[in-house]
């Protein structure tokens, strides 16, 4: 099927007269032919300019063809790309169709997970009581024998023989059972920053009162640094918030 090469609107814009103008017929070009034509087009007409009425002419006709051909090449693209989009949804359902059972089974191992790690956290928590409690008891004990050597030395007036002191020793869950709990230590500035990630809405300034107990020597902001103090054992900074969680590995 034929194409009429120029509309009749385009036609009136270089001041030819429809009536009279003959009609060329020209056949459907494929797609790559079209574009390579269009490039050429807007290379040749790229430095057009307007000054003289031949010029104006010249330039609305190229302003609705381009209009014009913009509109085609947008349908030949729409119906270019169909194709993979239509096999694009049939990919997708194919992943998700596949993916699906993985999933299932991914979130009940993760769910397991939690609940194994909720039950081994807890469990070596009430565990580190009761020695904490054991070890209150021989201290205790060691405190007395302490005194009654104390005693002993000073009425027989000999050196004081110590007595060794007796340490409970937690056991060893990893060698036991091949979990290790360790201390995930974190640090947050409140309404600020939260894992040394600055918030949308931070504001970093000096005269921002949740900031103004930072040391100096944090300043510009060093969230670096500041992760690095608090790892370090016993390190306090104020204005931040230092927090340890227990999490296995």
């Amino acid at each position: 099927m034929g194409t009429q090469l120029f509309t009749a609107e385009e036609l009136q814009a270089m001041g030819l007269d429809v009536a009279q103008s003959t009609t060329q017929e020209v056949e459907t070009i494929p797609d790559a032919e079209l574009l390579a034509v269009k490039k050429q087009e807007v290379a040749q007409y790229q430095n057009l300019k307007i000054e003289s009425q031949e010029g104006l002419t010249t330039a609305g006709a190229l302003l609705v063809k381009c209009k014009t051909s913009i509109k085609e090449i947008k349908s030949r693209l729409e119906a270019a790309v169909e194709p993979f989009k239509q096999e694009k949804k049939a990919l997708d359902a194919k992943i998700k169709s596949t993916s699906e059972p993985y999933q299932v089974v991914m979130s009940a191992l993760e769910a397991m997970r939690d609940r194994m790690d909720a039950l081994v956290l807890g469990y070596n928590k009430r565990l580190r009581a009761q020695i904490a409690e054991q070890q209150r008891k021989e201290d205790e004990k060691f405190e007395k024998k302490v005194e009654k050597a104390i005693e002993k030395s000073e009425a027989k007036g000999m050196p004081v023989v110590m007595p060794k002191a007796k340490v409970v020793e937690a056991p060893n869950l990893y060698k036991e059972v091949g979990v290790q709990i360790r201390k995930l230590q974190t640090y947050t500035i409140p309404g600020v920053i939260v894992e040394g990630k600055e918030l949308s809405d931070a504001n970093l300034r000096r005269t921002n009162p949740k900031l103004a107990e930072i040391p100096d020597c944090y300043w510009v902001l060093d969230t670096k640094g500041l992760a690095q103090a608090h790892r370090s054992k016993g390190c306090e900074i104020a204005g931040t918030i230092h927090t340890v969680k227990e999490i296995t590995a």
